[in-house]
Order: C-alpha cells, then structure tokens, then sequence
C-alpha cells in the first residue's frame, strides 16, 4: 500500500505521445494567436465605427445647421415679398382712382370736342 491508502496496482500511468503533445501545443499557440489578431482587428474596425459616427454626428449638425439657415433666409424673403405685394397693392389701387379719373377727363374732352364741332 502506498502512503494515501491505495494499492499500486490502481495508479496506473498514461503512455504519453511528445510529438501529438507538440503538436496540440503549437494548434493552440496559433489558435490564440489568430484569437488576439481577430480580436485587435476587431478592436480597430469598432474605433474606426466610432470615428465615423462621430463624423457622421458632426455632418448631421453641420447639415441640420446650415438647413435651418436657409430657412431663415427663405422666411425672410417671403416676409419682405408678402410686404413689397402689400405696397403694390396699394400702389394699384390708387392706379385704379387714377384710370378713373383719366376716363373721366377723356370723356369730357370727348364732349368738349363735340361742341367745338
């Protein structure tokens, strides 16, 4: 009997084959190897994401920016048509008054006329 109280016969040794030991240990190397360089070009392809969506964010300000000025713009220059239409308006309606007053005196150069004859 050995010291932990089982016989030698039950401790028995697995043959143990070096060259399928080496060769398990090289899979795995390149196994964690290919594991680290998928894992960085991982990493690079997420910096390069956040890179662009930051730059994606920026243009979508830029752009949200610049349309809310021609906004503006475009109000404005409806605001001053609407106005320079308002003054038109009033421009013609004393054209109307005015036409009617240049019939009025055509025909009574009309008449006038007709009793010089």
């Amino acid at each position: 009997m050995t010291d932990n109280g089982t016989s030698a016969k039950n401790s028995c040794t697995l043959p143990l084959d070096l060259a399928l030991y080496h060769h398990l240990e090289q899979r795995t190397q390149d196994l964690s190897s290919e594991f680290m360089a998928t894992v960085e070009r991982l990493q690079t392809q997420v910096q390069q994401m956040t890179a662009w969506t930051a730059d994606a964010g920026e243009v979508y300000v830029a752009s949200v920016r610049l349309l809310s000025q021609e906004i503006q713009a475009c109000s404005d220059k409806t605001v001053q048509l609407i106005t320079h239409c308002d003054e038109l308006d009033k421009d013609f309606s004393q054209l109307v008054d005015l036409s009617r007053q240049i019939q009025g005196i055509d025909k009574a150069l009309s008449q006038l006329q007709l009793i010089l004859q």
